[in-house]
């Protein structure tokens, strides 16, 4: 019996040995591009914030939240601590800039319930106005406000 002589596969043989082999030709590894992620490899990493997951945190827990946020406006507008009237919050009342500009002169202390004190007195601003000149000593006309 003749023992025929084991080859090594290629994986086993040296560099040297595999490169030399007619069936296998050296190739020429073609020039990849430059990708702006190797150059940054070594660099360190940029300052600042990172808004892609706090956009992300925020959309995810948004809608779970909703509902407790309109609740809690809820229970502080019937509080009276907000008020979120859209016809308060969006409609002038004529009356504003007059009974501003008599607190202005007479009570600036009362500025601060302005709103309140027009509300009160809505489709009633001639008495209001009466009853400041009255409490106040001043007469108020009305023309300017018309």
């Amino acid at each position: 019996m003749v023992k025929k002589a084991q080859k090594t596969p290629d994986w086993l043989q040296p560099e040297a040995d595999r490169t030399q082999g007619p069936a296998q030709q050296q190739r020429e590894e073609p020039k990849r591009r430059r990708r702006k992620d190797d150059d940054d490899l070594d660099a360190p990493e940029k300052k600042g914030i990172k808004w892609g997951p706090i956009v992300l945190l925020f959309m995810m827990t948004m809608p779970a939240l909703l509902p407790t946020l309109l609740d809690v406006a809820a229970k502080l507008q019937t509080m009276g601590v907000i008020n979120l009237d859209p016809s308060a919050i969006f409609e002038e009342n004529k009356y504003r800039p007059c009974l501003q500009e008599f607190y202005a002169d007479w009570a600036p202390d009362k500025l601060g319930t302005l709103d309140e004190t027009l509300k009160k007195y809505e489709g009633k601003e001639k008495q209001m106005f009466a009853k400041l000149g009255k409490k106040y000593g001043k007469k108020y006309s009305l023309a300017k406000c018309s």
